[in-house]
């Protein structure tokens, strides 16, 4: 009802705080379908909520603030493009876990995030699809028998908590 009124007068800009908030799933779908109508119809549309993945699926650009500083204006694969951590790989091997450690203590710009009984995730500094590819190939040849080695994509509200703490950290070094 609040969108229907803010609408009557057609506006050229709309302000909208946690627009989604007590929508059942089918109302938020119809929610976003008709942000994007309106984006295309030239709306500009400014959204304030902390549900970051839903934003994700409707802005086009996105703006982080922390205590009145920009941290982030850019696109949602920008942002975790940008986070601090290189590309997540998790590796199942069919060896003993412990050869995958000892393989990862070997190879520089590989760190491991976490170990368990089939396998772990890694974290390669670098995240070139070249670069990956390589190392799977090295695993592969240094006698670790690789049953899946699979990508992660870093999640928005990661990346976010990511950017935080970047921030966090240069206001610890700023004088």
């Amino acid at each position: 009802v609040c969108l229907g009124r803010a609408l009557l007068h057609d506006p050229e800009v709309l302000l909208m705080d946690e627009p989604a908030a007590g929508l059942d799933p089918k109302a938020r779908m119809e929610l976003k379908s008709l942000i994007r109508i309106l984006a295309e119809e030239g709306k500009t549309i400014f959204i304030s909520s902390h549900i970051l993945s839903e934003l994700s699926e409707i802005c086009d650009t996105m703006i982080f603030l922390e205590q009145g500083q920009v941290l982030h204006h850019g696109g949602a694969e920008e942002l975790k493009r940008g986070a601090k951590e290189g590309v997540c790989i998790k590796v199942k091997v069919l060896n003993d876990s412990k050869v995958l450690e000892e393989w990862v203590e070997m190879n520089p710009g590989v760190r491991l995030l976490y170990l368990n009984n089939k396998g772990g995730r890694l974290i390669f500094d670098e995240a070139s699809d070249e670069l990956v590819a390589e190392t799977l190939k090295r695993m592969i040849n240094e006698g670790l028998q690789v049953i899946e080695f699979k990508r992660e994509e870093k999640t928005l509200e990661s990346a976010f908590v990511d950017l935080l703490n970047q921030a966090e950290d240069k206001e610890l070094v700023t004088p």
